[in-house]
């Protein structure tokens, strides 16, 4: 049976096993082994961690290869084992220094092209200041007066503590946080001066002016959710909030 190359799992030594015996001896650390793990971690030694640990004197049944046995040349079988060790050291260190050699690849982008990419990136921040500013200082505008009318309208002192929230890119949301709870009645009174604000102030015709309008009035003793279903006044919703 021909002898088949194999690494010893301790110390990671080439080693000449025979695949017919089911343990091996390495004959530098004195490890004793699986042949067929050893095979397998010759096939791939570079992804198995060697522990190198200190092995006991091996004193029992003879482990040599059958094939070796009584015939072969010890010295001559370790030295070919040693120089075989050496060229996988040395392909090794080769792969390693191969690879700790590799460049990243340059970028072959001429000025002319980096400075057209700094451009274009430019300008697209310029062009969305340009849309967003406008819109923004316009919502800005807009949720002041609306704050300014609600606020004498429900005749509420912010700096006493009263709430007021205007939200959404369009003013769509308004929360109002008052000491007392309102009627139903003032609520949607409330409510209808918003979106009539709202609209004069978007130029707003009367089947949009509802649109997407919500309106949150809170109180310590509950409060109201108002939205309208459908553009016209008649459809707000009032539901209680506890």
């Amino acid at each position: 049976m021909a002898l088949k190359e194999g690494r010893c799992v301790n110390c990671g030594s080439i080693l000449m096993l025979d695949p017919e015996m089911e343990k091996g001896h390495c004959l530098y650390c004195d490890a004793v082994f699986d042949n067929q793990k050893a095979f397998l971690i010759a096939q791939d030694p570079h992804n198995y961690e060697f522990p190198n640990e200190e092995q006991p004197k091996y004193t029992g049944p003879n482990l040599d290869p059958l094939a070796y046995r009584g015939k072969v040349d010890v010295q001559a079988f370790e030295q070919a084992v040693r120089q075989k060790q050496a060229k996988a050291k040395t392909e090794t260190e080769n792969r390693q220094l191969n690879l700790s050699n590799e460049k990243i690849p340059e970028l072959n982008a001429s000025r002319k092209h980096i400075l057209l990419t700094i451009s274009a990136f430019v300008g697209l921040a310029i062009l969305f200041l340009a849309i967003a500013l406008p819109l923004t200082m316009r919502r800005d505008r807009i949720r002041d007066d609306l704050m300014t009318d609600l606020v004498e309208k429900v005749d509420i002192n912010l700096e006493a503590g009263e709430d007021l929230l205007i939200l959404g890119m369009k003013n769509t949301d308004f929360v109002l946080s008052v000491s007392e709870k309102p009627s139903e009645e003032e609520a949607l009174d409330y409510f209808s001066f918003f979106v009539e604000k709202r609209a004069a102030l978007l130029d707003l015709g009367d089947q949009t002016k509802y649109e997407g309008v919500n309106g949150q009035i809170i109180s310590p003793e509950g409060g109201y959710e108002l939205f309208a279903q459908e553009a016209a006044a008649d459809s707000v919703v009032v539901k209680e909030l506890q």
